[in-house]
């Protein structure tokens, strides 16, 4: 009798592991009724500089973001919360966006985040309120707080009425197995 080896996945497919039951379903994932709570401030580039990879700079004028994202209903992750940090930056003459953290509460969406995209999220307690004018985000991590945003706005904001947030940075790393150091990082 001959045997016959099965093989389940082929050296040039894959989507995420474990193949047969990934953690997260293969794009697109469909988000629907999201808030998001935006403030702009600036900081002292001084300062922005040790959130950068090499070789971004930051922008000369310290631009920078914190912003609240609550997501009821996404077709991927599920139901989640998020407070993140960006950074106005420069790579060679283009000028962009990087994202240093990303407190958020849902598991799937840490691991895709980080595996597909790049995005720096950890796992969080995340508290995302708004009422009238008023909207808060905290989050933080082992029960203290590390980072809070609160705002006012009269009206919502049209996506006309928003800078552009483009191109958005992000580094993906991902360590070896067999001692320190990368093992992908783009």
């Amino acid at each position: 009798m001959d045997r016959v080896t099965m093989r389940g996945l082929a050296a040039d497919e894959g989507w995420n592991v474990p193949f047969d039951s990934p953690f997260y379903p293969a794009l697109p994932a469909h988000y629907e009724d999201v808030f998001f709570q935006l403030v702009f401030f600036r900081a002292d580039p001084a300062a922005v500089v040790r959130f950068l990879p090499d070789p971004l700079q930051p922008s000369a004028d310290g631009r920078c973001l914190a912003m609240g994202i609550r997501i009821p209903k996404c077709s991927a992750y599920g139901a989640f919360e998020e407070a993140v940090v960006q950074m106005a930056c420069r790579f060679g003459d283009r000028m962009g966006w990087y994202c240093s953290h990303v407190w958020h509460n849902g598991p799937a969406g840490i691991a895709a985040g980080r595996e597909i995209y790049g995005t720096p999220k950890f796992m969080a307690d995340v508290e995302i309120a708004s009422s009238g004018e008023n909207a808060s985000t905290k989050a933080g991590t082992g029960g203290t707080g590390e980072i809070e945003i609160t705002s006012q706005t009269p009206d919502p904001a049209t996506p006309q009425d928003l800078p552009d947030l483009a191109p958005s940075w992000r580094l993906k790393v991902i360590p070896r197995a067999d001692g320190p150091g990368p093992a992908i990082k783009q």
